[in-house]
């Protein structure tokens, strides 16, 4: 995930993004906390405490900064995706809380894509496979600059469509990953997994 301060030019902000950067999480944390001292910083500064934290498996601590950036700021880039990825780690898939977290990030970051591909994953643990062929269907048509975004939703496309049943769809699916990616092993294992079941392929 992007740092929030590319575009800050205070001390703080260059010393903890090179903190961060360099590993050096305690240093990033004590800036942080200098920053925190003037409140035009305080959801800059939260937010890339919760990142610190997240990476340091400080779940709880991860959490609170978060929520204190969001309270500060309830439409923070990225704050309510990084919410939402934190529950999702604490308290699994089926906790309505991670549920209500991503459709909360859908409705404030509607073109967040990264989100939507992890919605579709939660879909599809949740049993919801006909709305997660659909997410990862707009997913994998859609005119994206990270193409590496698109072939994992043609990827998981794929899966689902093997799961409903539909092997031609599938191996469409698995078949457009190995056109940009050739040598994606398992889409070429699914591919041939999903034309078993097919005449003439």
């Amino acid at each position: 995930m992007d740092l929030p301060l590319e575009n800050l030019t205070e001390t703080w902000a260059i010393q903890a993004r090179k903190a961060y950067i360099d590993g050096r999480f305690d240093d990033a944390l004590a800036h942080c906390a200098e920053a925190r001292q003037d409140h035009s910083n305080s959801s800059d500064a939260s937010f890339l405490e919760a990142l610190i934290y997240l990476m340091s498996d400080r779940l709880d601590e991860a959490e609170t900064a978060i929520r204190t950036c969001l309270t500060s700021a309830p439409d923070f880039p990225n704050g309510n995706w990084l919410l939402a990825g934190l529950l999702l780690r604490r308290y699994g898939e089926n906790d309505p809380r991670v549920i209500a977290a991503y459709e909360a990030v859908l409705a404030s970051e509607p073109e967040n894509l990264y989100a939507r591909c992890e919605w579709g994953d939660l879909l599809r643990a949740l049993g919801r496979s006909d709305e997660a062929r659909d997410l990862f269907d707009d997913l994998r048509v859609r005119p994206v600059a990270d193409e590496a975004l698109r072939v994992e939703a043609a990827f998981k496309l794929g899966c689902v469509e093997l799961v409903l049943g539909r092997n031609l769809e599938a191996h469409a699916a698995f078949q457009q990953v190995l056109d940009v990616a050739p040598d994606y092993l398992a889409a070429d294992e699914m591919a041939a997994l999903a034309a078993s079941d097919l005449p003439n392929l």
